[in-house]
């Protein structure tokens, strides 16, 4: 495997891929604080049956303003591919305590 990571008709360095988890409950949280902006798009990911710490509650996501009335649903073991190049605009939020995401992106 060379390292290279190709995404249309571009590629980069496998290097540049981030990946982590966040916790989710009943207020709205970024995505991830530490990661600078991410050049092609990020996967979010909610826990499902198969995790050590599956979700019971739907995950949402959307902007800072994000609620569970207003956000885009994601089911537990779900995800959503989004194309953005600053993912500190990204907020997850969930009607239920101690939810969880996984997210990667490049």
């Amino acid at each position: 495997m060379s390292g290279i990571v190709e995404l249309g008709k571009e590629s980069t360095q496998a290097s540049s891929l981030k990946y982590g988890r966040t916790s989710v409950g009943l207020t709205a949280v970024p995505v991830n604080l530490y990661v600078e902006n991410l050049r092609y798009n990020i996967v979010v990911r909610a826990n499902g049956s198969g995790d050590p710490l599956p979700n019971t509650a739907f995950i949402y996501v959307g902007d800072k303003n994000v609620t569970v009335n207003t956000g885009f649903p994601i089911p537990p073991g779900s995800s959503v591919e989004l194309f953005i190049n600053n993912v500190n605009e990204i907020y997850v939020i969930s009607s239920a305590i101690n939810q969880e995401i996984a997210w990667i992106g490049l």
